[in-house]
């Protein structure tokens, strides 16, 4: 007999207002999205037309991420007894559940590149000068507790968290003013919140922050805002070959750049140097690391954009042909 009193059979709607909130499952052997609707996750299969609800949440969800391999779902909601699930993605179960990751729910989460770690920001309280909190979750161990926790160092909320793709113990949170660099190579979170200089960038950064991204294999990152621009992050090791996490890398706003003339409300990387980046316009376009443009496709004709996601794929050419900055344009599906 089934635990729900309602059983949903399809979902015919999604959650449009969460940053991120679809993602590709696509690999060789699979066509299919994730998306979040409501209280629930979907698997919609569109090669066979299925779908798989994941059910669990007694809030409505307010985040999700995806694993690098396609294999993992997480998912966290605000409210009373909030949860964090992660779910297999091939059978839709719940592998692991966390019962109150924070005390008024996550707004903000990833999941690290090698799959092994989750962050997660939680919602701040709006009726108290209780800190926002940061939370570092090892989810593949036995423990149900985090194995880090660290109050924010700024009143303004963070609304993003992101882990470095080329480096797990480097995680970057976001709020409207403020970007916040973490380090937990020494298992303890040190934070210090990256300063720009409006005199020095040559004027203002173009509106509030929205989100922030690193560079894969850089240690630079890069930091949208809502007119359009974005702020490079430069690391001091960025010269040298990353090929240990025992360092702590300071960052500094070295540049502010404008890359559109709408609202940027998502940004995400490609591990091939491709940054792409979402506009409130309905156009999506593709820089390189030095935020050269090499692509844009601004026909979709679906209204605002703030969500990008690309599945696993072989690049069909040779590989000094397609698929890097410099050469014929090519990304994942």
């Amino acid at each position: 007999m089934s635990n729900n009193v309602l059983k949903i059979n399809w979902a015919y709607g999604f959650s449009k207002g969460i940053t991120n909130g679809i993602h590709s499952l696509c690999h060789s052997n699979r066509n299919a999205i994730f998306f979040v609707s409501s209280h629930s996750g979907v698997i919609y299969d569109f090669e066979h037309r299925t779908q798989m609800i994941l059910q669990g949440h007694c809030n409505v969800i307010t985040c999700c991420a995806v694993s690098s391999d396609k294999r993992w779902i997480v998912t966290a909601d605000c409210g009373e007894d909030p949860i964090m699930v992660v779910w297999d993605s091939l059978t839709g179960a719940p592998v692991k559940t966390f019962f109150t990751p924070h005390p008024l729910g996550v707004k903000a989460l990833d999941i690290s590149d090698d799959t092994l770690y989750i962050t997660t920001i939680g919602k701040k309280d709006q009726y108290s000068n209780s800190p926002q909190e940061i939370a570092i979750w090892a989810w593949t161990k036995e423990d149900d507790n985090a194995i880090l926790r660290k109050p924010c160092p700024t009143d303004n909320e963070q609304i993003i968290v992101k882990f470095d793709p080329s480096n797990s113990f480097e995680v970057v949170t976001t709020g409207s003013k403020t970007v916040c660099f973490w380090n937990w190579v020494e298992f303890n979170l040190d934070v210090y919140i990256g300063k720009i200089s409006k005199s020095e960038l040559g004027g203002g950064g173009g509106g509030n922050f929205t989100s922030t991204v690193f560079l894969p294999g850089s240690g630079n990152a890069i930091t949208t805002t809502r007119g359009g621009s974005a702020v490079l992050w430069e690391s001091q090791f960025a010269s040298v070959l990353m090929d240990t996490v025992t360092e702590k890398q300071l960052r500094t706003a070295t540049k502010i750049i404008r890359l559109t003339e709408c609202d940027i409300n998502f940004i995400t990387t490609l591990a091939s140097g491709y940054v792409a980046v979402a506009g409130s316009d309905g156009t999506v376009k593709f820089y390189d690391f030095n935020m050269r443009l090499e692509a844009w496709f601004e026909d979709l004709a679906a209204g605002s954009v703030n969500s990008i996601s690309f599945g696993l794929q072989q690049c069909p050419f040779k590989a000094d042909q397609a698929g890097a900055p410099g050469l014929k344009f090519w990304v994942p599906d």
